[in-house]
């Protein structure tokens, strides 16, 4: 008897904590307004995301609307390739190459080769580190998004989400065409 008491109690207290439903109350419940609308419409790159590694690869295709592009990156894998007869593994390390999409954060950093410039006599002059561009040590000049190409080979600096489902490129170095 007593605990049903207690219990009866107990939800008593905890109902008149919560105070009486917004129906009872006549009060509408609050509404979004339509900063928080347009902000629910952005993809998950504002997220917290945490550091996945630096990857080269070579660009597939390159999707201006949606920020992202499609890459080629090769990553070196260790595989199996015999046991001796004293239990000892062999291994040989060889490059997988597997495709990745990456969404490019909007406050992205990237770099582009400098044009070569020549003198009088055709000698290319050497390039000249401008001191005042924060971004200076990363190598080449300043560039944008519509600096990506289709074939192109470049340098990745990529983050994740912690579910591991988006990654967001948040410096891109691009290194050229490839040579044949």
């Amino acid at each position: 008897m007593f605990r049903q008491s207690l219990g009866a109690l107990l939800v008593a207290a905890v109902l008149a904590a919560l105070g009486p439903a917004p129906a009872q109350t006549g009060k509408k419940p609050a509404q979004t307004d339509k900063k928080t609308a347009e902000t629910d419409k952005k993809p998950a790159v504002t997220e917290k995301t945490y550091p996945l590694g630096t990857y080269a690869g070579k660009v597939l295709d390159v999707d201006d609307s949606k920020q992202t592009i499609k890459v080629k990156v090769y990553n070196k894998a260790a595989q199996l390739t015999s046991i001796s007869s004293s239990g000892r593994p062999s291994f040989s390390v060889r490059d997988k190459p597997f495709d990745l999409t990456i969404t490019v954060a909007d406050k992205a950093k990237f770099r582009v080769p400098a044009q070569q410039e020549f003198d009088s006599k055709g000698k290319p002059k050497p390039t000249k580190i401008d001191k005042k561009d924060p971004d200076w040590k990363l190598g080449g000049v300043k560039g944008q998004f519509s600096d990506v190409e289709k074939d192109q080979q470049a340098v990745f600096r990529l983050r994740r989400n912690k579910a591991g489902t988006l990654v967001v490129a948040d410096v891109v170095i691009v290194l050229g065409k490839e040579e044949r």
